[in-house]
């Protein structure tokens, strides 16, 4: 492996790497199905135009291949890496027969990592409609040696087979949740004589109460959406909690925060927002919940939402009964079917909430939370391997990192 390093149409790249073209290393084609081909529980893979992988009882390629979405709402942001029998789309383009010089694999991770900024650089507009052939067939990449081309697929895969291991972790501990909602919200713990009631089938010592009879639930007099004016930068107001800032995991999340300034802020005392509160959505986006464990800042809430506070049983319990799937199905039964859906104050309070002894309220929501904390650390996790993986991308892609054949990493 010769050492320095060289200035190229890619930037500075090792001495001893090549730069070649997608077309003159690779052929282009498209495939011949539509969405509409799809088959329910087919024999193969079906790749269409979005990150949703279908089924299909055909194949018409079967080999390694590199595949990316040529229009729609993909384009530039969905790649497949894949060595066997499939379909594909009439609009997804198959990179494949990868010349003796070029890694499918070392490939994949480089045109996933930079084709996106090509076809913006493209373009002419600040989103992309779809890719022509020229902009994959010439794409200028890089040819380190074939084995440190083997060695840089063989350290990000290990990566990627964390996180696919990390998301199946997820998946089940979200199966997990689903169930223990499902029978602890109706069944409780432990129980073994039931009586008939509102919600179905509960047990004996359970109450069932209005949701308006066992806490205050407010919201924005009239629905008016904020003016320009009334929004500011942070630091000049309270935070505006929306359903854009609660996560369909029902967490709060701020990553992008909006601002109302202090005058709109005061002009509502009865929605300003504290810990242990409850905000949902009443429009829009519909039933997204999330109970205020922390606020790192004061918070109101918009328009299209409500607040539910002075809770009189387990805020915990309430939050977790608001988001299951009997209160859901209850908010898609009974919206407005207007182009924003949406459903009243009143409808709101009358949600029917099954009430277990103070004890046993406390004793569930432990056990829902145990599980939420458990999502909390595997996404965390997953975040980790994630920012480790793009590190590694920037690192090795480039020959910024070399990789020695011996498997060491060396600068």
């Amino acid at each position: 492996m010769s050492g320095g390093y060289k200035q190229s149409q890619l930037g500075n790249i090792p001495k001893d790497w090549l730069i070649s073209t997608i077309e003159k290393e690779a052929n282009i084609c498209t495939g011949g199905k539509d969405t509409q081909d799809k088959v329910d529980d087919g024999l193969y893979p079906f790749f269409v135009r979005s990150n949703t992988i279908e089924r299909i009882n055909s194949y018409s390629f079967d080999g390694e291949a590199v595949l990316t979405s040529g229009d729609g709402v993909g384009v530039g942001k969905i790649y497949h890496y894949l060595d066997c029998k499939f379909d594909y789309h009439q609009r997804v383009y198959n990179i494949h027969n990868f010349s003796k010089n070029l890694n499918g694999k070392f490939f994949y991770y480089f045109f996933s990592n930079h084709f996106y900024q090509r076809v913006m650089r493209l373009s002419a507009k600040n989103s992309v409609d779809s890719v022509r052939r020229n902009m994959i067939s010439e794409m200028e990449i890089p040819l380190p040696p074939l084995p440190e081309q083997q060695k840089i697929a063989e350290i990000l895969s290990t990566v990627d087979t964390k996180i696919e291991v990390i998301d199946q972790q997820i998946s089940k501990t979200q199966e997990l949740k689903k169930g223990l909602m499902q029978r602890l919200l109706t069944k409780g713990i432990g129980h073994t004589e039931f009586k008939d009631s509102p919600l179905g089938e509960i047990p004996k010592g359970w109450e069932v109460a209005n949701l308006g009879d066992i806490s205050e639930v407010k919201g924005r007099i009239g629905y008016r959406g904020y003016t320009k004016a009334d929004l500011v930068e942070k630091g000049e107001g309270a935070l505006a909690i929306g359903g854009a800032q609660i996560s369909k995991e029902n967490r709060l999340n701020l990553t992008k925060p909006v601002y109302l300034n202090w005058e709109k802020y005061e002009e509502s005392p009865e929605i300003k927002v504290n810990v242990g509160n409850i905000v949902f959505a009443q429009r829009g986006t519909l039933g997204r919940t999330a109970l205020i464990e922390s606020l790192p800042e004061r918070a109101t809430i918009n328009p299209s939402m409500v607040l539910i506070k002075n809770i009189t049983c387990n805020n915990k319990l309430l939050f977790y009964y608001l988001c299951s799937s009997h209160v859901q199905n209850i908010v898609s039964s009974i919206s407005t079917s207007t182009a924003v859906p949406m459903i009243s104050q009143k409808q709101i309070k009358a949600f029917k909430i099954g009430l277990p002894p103070m004890n046993e309220q406390e004793r569930i929501a432990e056990i829902l939370s145990s599980v939420d904390d458990k999502s909390v650390l595997l996404n965390e996790k997953k975040k980790t391997y994630k920012k480790l993986k793009q590190g590694l991308m920037q690192q090795l892609l480039t020959g910024k990192v070399r990789v020695k054949i011996n498997n060491s990493v060396s600068a």
